[in-house]
């Protein structure tokens, strides 16, 4: 079985922030398929940073090599179909089990379970603050950042911040984000395909 490698915007600039989150979206994806503890996250930074990252990576073909990434807009066609009508990025020979979207953005897997949301904020945490919509997939990046940080500009940790994301990657419920972001239950799905094999 060749070595699962994901290459993952996310993560900041720092080295201690990029550890935060690769330790997040481990675990995350390790609660939602076990053998995953064998899977490779690589954070890095910007979108344009990990596309560039996974690129490079494509000439090793001793890995599976996975893109994942924010889509930043709504989505309507196959991941690299909407990454080039976006950003024009160029599929460059991948395949489409390769490249996987957080949409609209990673706050959408946040929101998605709001339990996990109040256990970290706690007092102070306002749930009717945050989008009720069944397909989160849905919900605007710019509502889902906004509703976040109305739902948590009361709580101690004080309002939302990109790094508050980081932790909580790791802490949300894989299938309650699956249950309302068929895009991580695709990514799911690859991930316990490859490791099954």
């Amino acid at each position: 079985m060749r070595p699962v490698v994901i290459y993952a915007e996310g993560g900041g600039d720092s080295a201690n922030a990029r550890a935060e989150f690769r330790a997040g979206l481990k675990h995350f994806l390790e609660r939602a398929v076990p053998e995953a503890k064998a899977v490779k996250v690589v954070p890095c930074g910007g979108r344009q940073k990990a596309y560039d990252a996974f690129r490079s990576a494509l000439r090793d073909p001793d890995h599976h090599h996975l893109l994942l990434v924010d889509a930043e807009a709504s989505v309507s066609h196959a991941p690299w179909d909407h990454l080039f009508r976006r950003d024009e990025w160029r599929s460059e020979g991948a395949d489409e089990g390769q490249c996987h979207l957080m949409i609209m953005a990673m706050e959408a897997w946040l929101v998605a379970d709001p339990d996990a949301l109040a256990a970290y904020y706690r007092t102070g945490f306002r749930a009717a603050a945050l989008p009720h919509a069944r397909d989160i997939e849905t919900v605007e990046k710019r509502r889902l950042v906004t509703s976040l940080e109305s739902a948590t500009r009361d709580t101690q940790k004080g309002a939302y911040q990109k790094s508050h994301g980081w932790t909580l990657i790791g802490r949300v419920d894989p299938a309650k984000v699956c249950a309302r972001a068929k895009a991580c239950g695709r990514l799911i799905d690859t991930l316990a395909l490859l490791l099954d094999t």
